[in-house]
């Protein structure tokens, strides 16, 4: 299987920089050569034109005899499929850079002082504003924050839930105005929508969980490369100002001592 020759042959070459450099970042994920290799193959067929985007087709868009291959990758190949999701996430142990050194999100949630935690909505839902408190924590460099959500009532386990959000922020924001970004909900709609139409989100022809979610990571880590291309390929574009954005994972409830 010869990448560049998908790569060219799909007309790509013009963002095949910019691909490579979105795949370096889950590389890692992947268990061996030929693994990354199928797994590069399938997000540039998600990417590609064509009308079906399941394991016959991407197989044959990347010039396989048979759909063994992209099959072998959804249901059996060695590759961690949560830490490919949770390459733009900050889970509760997630290390995080401080003037100090390093801390999990969680050890540095337990460090705001009482005062700190502010009662905001972050949006309007079908029962009415969505109330968390939240906190701010200073990180490494001083352009990127730490965004602390935190639950008003507890959960099942009788623990307040915690959240946390890597806001980067370079011409400064007010805690309001991350809060606004971290819970605006529509966009997340749209993208799957978008996802469906465009890297074939629900093209799947699979019967266990395990090579579904593999599918649906792709071509959700499909979706965003093109939204990203797509808005800096803007013809005439300007360079946008940074705005403030912030990548996350639920962490569940946290308990005494993380």
């Amino acid at each position: 299987m010869d990448d560049a020759g998908v790569l060219a042959g799909a007309g790509h070459a013009a963002w095949s920089e910019s691909f490579y450099e979105l795949f370096a970042q889950v590389a890692g994920c992947f268990g061996n050569a030929a693994v990354r290799r199928h797994g590069r193959a399938y997000l540039l067929g998600l990417l590609s034109h064509s009308e079906r985007k399941n394991s016959w087709s991407l197989a044959e868009f990347a010039g396989d005899v048979s759909p063994d291959g992209m099959q072998r990758l959804l249901n059996f190949s060695p590759w961690d499929q949560d830490a490919c999701r949770d390459a733009l996430a900050v889970a509760c142990d997630q290390a995080i850079s401080v003037p100090a050194g390093s801390r999990r999100a969680g050890e540095l949630a337990a460090l705001v002082p009482r005062a700190a935690w502010q009662r905001l909505s972050c949006a309007e839902g079908s029962k009415g504003p969505r109330a968390y408190d939240w906190a701010l924590a200073d990180t490494a460099p001083a352009d990127h924050r730490l965004l602390i959500r935190r639950s008003l009532s507890p959960g099942e386990k009788g623990d307040l839930e915690l959240a946390y959000f890597l806001c980067y922020a370079p011409r400064g924001a007010t805690l309001a105005e991350l809060i606004a970004v971290a819970g605006a909900r529509w966009s997340a709609e749209d993208c799957f929508a978008e996802a469906k139409n465009q890297t074939g989100l629900d093209h799947y022809q699979v019967r266990k969980y395990r090579a579904w979610y593999r599918h649906v990571t792709l071509s959700m880590l499909a979706h965003a490369f093109l939204a990203v291309t797509a808005r800096a390929g803007r013809p005439g574009s300007r360079t946008p100002e940074p705005v403030p954005a912030c990548r996350n994972a639920d962490s569940g409830p946290v308990k005494k001592g993380r």
